[in-house]
C-alpha cells in the first residue's frame, strides 16, 4: 500500500489502488447520508473522469455541513433567543458560516455550513456549551455548495412533532409518505437534506 495519495498516478490500475487505499482508511467510519457528494466525486475519480489532483481540489474547496439537535438545559425566553441569535449571526459572518437554527419546546435543531475547520470548531464549542445537553449529530459531510447561503443564521420557532418527523425523514433519507410540513423553514431543511 502506498504511503500517501501523492504516490498515485492516473492510470486505471493506480486509480483502483487509490480507491482501495481511501476505502481502507475510512473502513471503520460509518458515512452519514450527506457524504453523498464525496462518494460521487470518488466514483468520478475511480471511473477516470477526473484526476487525483482534481479530486483533492473538489473535496478541499467545498462546503462542510453539519446538522445537530440538542436539548436546552433551560427554557430560554424570547429575549434570550434573540440575544443568542444576534451573537451567532455576528460570529458566523466573521467565520463565513451560514445556516438555520430552529427552536421547539426545549429542543434546538441547527444546521451550520462553511469551511470544515470552522464548522468543527463551532460544533465543539456547542457541545461544551452549558445551554445544551444531549447534543446529537444528525448528519454531516461535504457538499458542492451552500444550501443556506442567504442566511448567516436564520431562525424560527417550530412545532415539536413536525420537527421530529422531519429529523426522522432526514436520518433515514426517506421522506415519509404524505409528509406534510407546514413550517417553511422545516420545509427548507427537509429539501436541503433529502431534496
Amino acid at each position: 500500500m502506498p504511503d500517501s495519495p501523492s504516490d498515485f498516478d492516473d492510470s486505471a490500475d493506480q486509480r483502483r489502488r487509490a480507491v482501495a487505499w481511501i476505502v481502507a482508511l475510512t473502513a471503520n467510519i460509518p458515512p452519514p447520508a450527506s457524504h453523498r457528494y464525496a462518494r460521487q466525486q470518488l466514483a468520478r475519480y475511480q471511473r477516470g473522469d477526473i484526476t487525483f489532483a482534481q479530486l483533492v481540489v473538489l473535496l478541499d474547496t467545498n462546503v462542510y455541513q453539519l446538522l445537530y439537535r440538542s436539548r436546552a438545559t433551560y427554557r430560554p425566553s424570547e429575549a434570550q433567543l434573540r440575544e443568542m441569535l444576534a451573537l451567532a449571526r455576528l460570529h458566523n459572518s466573521r467565520k463565513n458560516i451560514t445556516g438555520l437554527l430552529l427552536y421547539s419546546e426545549g429542543i434546538f435543531v441547527q444546521v451550520i455550513e462553511g469551511p470544515e475547520a470552522e464548522i468543527r470548531e463551532l460544533y465543539a464549542r456547542i457541545q461544551c456549551d452549558s445551554r445544551h445537553t444531549q447534543v446529537e449529530t444528525v448528519s454531516e459531510g461535504l457538499l458542492p455548495r451552500r444550501q443556506f447561503a442567504e442566511w448567516s443564521m436564520d431562525f424560527d420557532l417550530a412545532e415539536a412533532p413536525e420537527v421530529e418527523r422531519v429529523l426522522g425523514a432526514i436520518r433515514t433519507q426517506h421522506p415519509l409518505p404524505a409528509l406534510s410540513v407546514v413550517n417553511t423553514r422545516l420545509q427548507t431543511l427537509l429539501q436541503a437534506f433529502i431534496g
